[in-house]
């Protein structure tokens, strides 16, 4: 019986590598936390160490001849200062997680993703991504004018239940289309609100991306439509809302300097509190000097629709220097003004707010990736 089964073990120790030939799998991620000491404008001021968009992922691909090739991955949160609390932000697969199909035509995946929209603003754009300072946001909030987080990228959003397309990039071109399916739609009235307050939802979204040595120029469309959301004053659930956004920027990258602008624009129907237009854009520097890259960036969203006083701007200084080619250290400080009617606050680890009020931070942190 012992020699039999020794022998079936040394046949599977044989096969496995044999059945795992055709199969890549890779880990992948980033750990990234600061310290930081923040201020809202006559209120609390504290200091805190905060993560800043802490990452762990695999994934991998399988040939399957003709060209053709089996793609997925598996992506979560994770939150190296205390664990995290959000069981949706931090559930396993609550990242960028797919499995889809590539080839000369592109790929398709199936799955939870980040939108054409969204992966439209480049790290280089938003010089202070995953921190306090990053003024890239997905916080548009229709249902409260002058509400939200951060001041760009209003629409921004990691979609469930997605099918998006890739195309192949040619000549340093590319093209995005992502339809996000309404599973939560209910059968005679609205959901309870969530995602920014807007449920039953739709989504399409195109993007096409120009990108050479020297500049990149994108733009990028995303039409939320059949929203749903509960009215304040007669908190009855309002039915068919539409949102749409248009974003776009340019970018020129010269002996290490990055210039950078952006301009997006927002629109809701008249089933929303903040019906109307909506502007922003968002201007970025920065400058590599072997490890050193000093970088600023100053956005701005306007008013929403016809209520008054409902912009912010935010400002963005700081200097990163490359440890190595995966560690670095950051320096960085950060303002967003709201004006009288505004209660927006920081896009990454928020404060907390109250309306008018200004939020500031400094913040001094390092980062991995593996």
């Amino acid at each position: 019986m012992n020699k039999k089964l020794i022998a079936l073990a040394v046949a599977a120790a044989v096969a496995a590598p044999a059945a795992m030939a055709d199969t890549s799998v890779t880990l992948y991620g980033q750990v990234k936390a600061g310290v930081e000491s923040v201020k809202v404008q006559d209120g609390v001021s504290k200091t805190r160490v905060s993560d800043e968009t802490s990452k762990i992922g695999f994934k991998g691909e399988e040939d399957l001849g003709s060209g053709l090739k089996a793609i997925w991955q598996v992506e979560s949160r994770v939150r190296p200062d205390d664990g995290g609390t959000s069981a949706d932000t931090n559930a396993f697969a609550s990242r960028n997680s797919f499995v889809g199909m590539a080839g000369g035509f592109g790929a398709v995946k199936l799955g939870r993703y980040d939108s054409p929209y969204k992966s439209l603003t480049p790290s280089g754009l938003n010089a202070a991504f995953d921190g306090i300072g990053d003024q890239g946001s997905g916080g548009y909030d229709p249902t409260t004018a002058g509400k939200g987080s951060g001041v760009f990228g209003q629409l921004d959003k990691r979609l469930k239940n997605v099918v998006l397309y890739e195309s192949p990039v040619v000549v340093g071109f590319q093209a995005k289309a992502m339809y996000g399916t309404a599973e939560n739609k209910a059968a005679n009235t609205a959901v309870a609100p969530a995602d920014n307050s807007v449920s039953n939802t739709d989504v399409y979204a195109v993007s096409a991306l120009y990108s050479q040595p020297m500049f990149d120029v994108g733009f990028a469309y995303e039409q939320d439509k059949n929203g749903s959301n509960t009215d304040a004053a007669t908190n009855k659930a309002v039915n068919g809302g539409k949102i749409e956004g248009y974003k776009g920027f340019a970018a020129l990258k010269l002996a290490g300097l990055y210039l950078g602008a952006g301009y997006e624009q927002i629109k809701a129907n008249d089933k929303y509190a903040t019906k109307g237009k909506q502007k922003g854009w968002l201007l970025s520097a920065s400058y590599t000097l072997g490890a050193i890259v000093p970088f600023a960036q100053y956005g701005k969203v306007g008013d929403a629709g016809d209520n008054s006083d409902t912009g912010s701007k935010q400002y963005t200084v700081g200097v990163k220097y490359d440890l190595s080619k995966r560690t670095y250290a950051r320096a960085l400080y950060t303002k967003l003004d709201n004006e009288a009617n505004a209660i927006r606050d920081l896009s990454v680890n928020a404060v907390g707010t109250v309306k008018g009020k200004d939020v500031s931070g400094f913040n001094v942190g390092i980062g991995h990736s593996f």
